[in-house]
């Protein structure tokens, strides 16, 4: 069914033309500041950009030769080039090349919010919260590597921006790179497929076609870069489940990976949708998806404790989440305004403590992580904000039932 957009709100922009050459300057700043960012915490703490280059030649080695990882070549083969030819050691090149990748990300999933019709705001917004979420923000911390991910978070919103712009081969070519590097973007393609498909007003021969081609493009890629070859599945359901300690990792790591992104994504899932943006229905069932796609298969082949594995659905929620701060912003704007700017600092300060002791008690150990004090804020950040959302909704229902 054809999604029905109500009205012109200020929240929304319906042309999907480019602004002004000053927002997207902006937005380039933003992405610059956000890089930086994620460079110093990774300097600062204990992450593994600070692993020997020992170590690198290790995991470099590792991802050539085992079966799960050597059919991933983007990365592998990109960090061996400038280790090879530029001179790089492997250390330098990997996480050049990853920040690099955050850093086009982040313009890439404001052109993709844009495209949806949201306005410059909040687009910026919608980036902003999918860049700093922890398998992004914090995305090297984990032992086990974001590797290739960071293209599929680059190249799926970046293919999907495209369709919507009539660009349907280099939607096709984005869209293949993103399933050379994971083929996990296979969950993306039905998405796709039903854009092109709307474009189009009818006939499914269009969306059939770059169908094929995206296919055609990933295997030739794959097959250039891997060969013949496609692994075995590894099935990892009885780890991630394995003991309280491993149970508890990957609880932990369910959560955290989109936080209050889950919580108030699939809310606004299933609420009747005051304003609707471009594709609304789509980006729904696009969000059950490959939130179920996600989960089942990080359950049978991957492990839970690596919360990267979840973040391919807030492609997705977060703009459900930029719909519900539309329809909720002013009564979120005035919950704020009953107080001073001091006693509300004083409040969000005791609630992010009590939160981030929450988070303490909950999880006290990690099998996984090296970084528990950052663990124990990133989980406190997210249930302050799961706090919020239900100090707004509560209040809201209090409000309705006295109008009444």
């Amino acid at each position: 069914m054809p999604d029905r957009t109500e009205p012109v709100e200020t929240w929304i922009s319906h042309s999907s033309r480019a602004g002004p050459r000053g927002k997207y300057i902006r937005i380039w700043i933003i992405a610059l500041i956000l890089t930086g960012l994620t460079v110093l915490v990774h300097i600062s703490s204990p992450s593994t950009i600070h692993q020997s280059e020992g170590q690198w030649i290790e995991n470099i080695n590792l991802h050539i030769t085992q079966d799960v990882f050597r059919v991933r070549p983007l990365t592998t083969n990109i960090v061996r080039f400038l280790a090879t030819h530029i001179g790089l050691t492997y250390r330098s090149a990997f996480f050049g090349l990853q920040f690099l990748l955050f850093f086009l990300l982040c313009p890439a999933l404001y052109f993709y919010f844009n495209q949806l019709g949201y306005n410059h705001r909040f687009s910026a917004i919608g980036m902003i919260i999918f860049a700093l979420s922890l398998p992004v923000f914090l995305a090297h911390f984990e032992p086990i590597f974001t590797w290739s991910d960071f293209w599929l978070y680059l190249m799926v919103p970046l293919s999907l921006g495209l369709a919507i712009r009539h660009k349907f081969i280099l939607a096709a070519l984005a869209m293949a790179c993103a399933l050379v590097a994971r083929e996990t973007a296979a969950f993306f393609i039905p998405i796709l497929c039903a854009i092109i498909y709307r474009q189009k007003n009818g006939g499914p021969g269009e969306s059939i076609l770059v169908c094929l081609l995206t296919l055609a493009l990933f295997l030739g890629g794959r097959i250039l870069l891997v060969g013949f070859y496609f692994p075995h599945p590894e099935y990892g359901y009885q780890f991630n489940f394995d003991g309280a300690l491993r149970t508890s990792d990957s609880i932990f790591s369910f959560i955290v990976s989109l936080g209050f992104i889950w919580v108030i994504g699939f809310y606004q899932l299933f609420q009747k949708p005051e304003v609707n943006f471009r594709y609304a229905n789509l980006i729904r069932f696009g969000a059950v998806l490959t939130a179920i796609g996600c989960i089942l298969s990080t359950y049978f082949y991957g492990h839970f404790r690596e919360s990267r594995l979840f973040l391919p659905p807030a492609i997705f929620l977060v703009p459900l989440v930029l719909s519900y701060l539309n329809i909720r912003g002013s009564h979120i704007k005035e919950l704020f305004r009953r107080y001073n700017k001091w006693i509300n600092s004083v409040i969000l300060i005791t609630l992010l403590a009590i939160s981030i002791l929450i988070a303490r008690l909950l999880f006290p150990k990690f099998e996984y992580r090296a970084w528990h004090d950052g663990n124990w804020i990133y989980m406190g950040i997210h249930i302050s904000l799961m706090i919020i959302f239900l100090i707004v909704e509560l209040t809201r229902r209090q409000l309705q039932a006295a109008d009444k």
